[in-house]
């Protein structure tokens, strides 16, 4: 098999147009590709960060039961989230803010990693580490914006 061209043979051959055509299909079709990619990682953290805030809620409601005699005190969290600076986000029983709400600390309920290796960047409140914590009805003691993106590919909202 000879891959030369006969002397009276001029332009492309048809396998030279399709390799042509797939090509400029892949090169087109990349930052789609990548878009939808960067879409799906934070829509993942979004859901994962939502799926915190109700772990905690529902802790919050389930550790509220004065058996002991105390009324709660309004202020004070039952339970809460604490987000680190890598996007890892911790679900404690009490106070969020004590020392026992760390990576493998006593008060950890639940944990999650939201930006699960793809470089994700949370911010609640605008900050990359906070805490917040639920009162014994479940609701927020305080506001709590979050913003999740990467790439040009954002999700803004409110945990309530």
């Amino acid at each position: 098999m000879s891959f030369r061209r006969r002397p009276g043979q001029r332009g492309l051959s048809l396998m030279d147009i399709v390799l042509m055509q797939l090509l400029l299909v892949m090169v087109c079709a990349t930052p789609f590709v990548i878009s939808w990619l960067n879409s799906m990682h934070v829509e993942r953290s979004k859901g994962a960060l939502i799926q915190a805030s109700q772990h905690a809620r529902a802790l919050a409601l389930r550790y509220a039961d004065p058996t002991n005699g105390d009324a709660p005190t309004p202020s004070a969290p039952v339970a809460g989230i604490k987000l680190l600076p890598n996007a890892i986000v911790l679900v404690c029983r009490k106070d969020p803010s004590d020392s026992n709400c760390r990576e493998g600390g006593s008060n950890v309920e639940w944990r999650a990693d939201l930006s699960r290796g793809v470089g994700v960047a949370v911010t609640i409140n605008q900050q990359n580490e906070v805490i917040f914590g639920f009162d014994h009805t479940g609701a927020l003691l305080a506001q709590a914006d979050f913003r999740i993106s990467k790439g040009m590919e954002y999700e803004a909202g409110q945990l309530y």
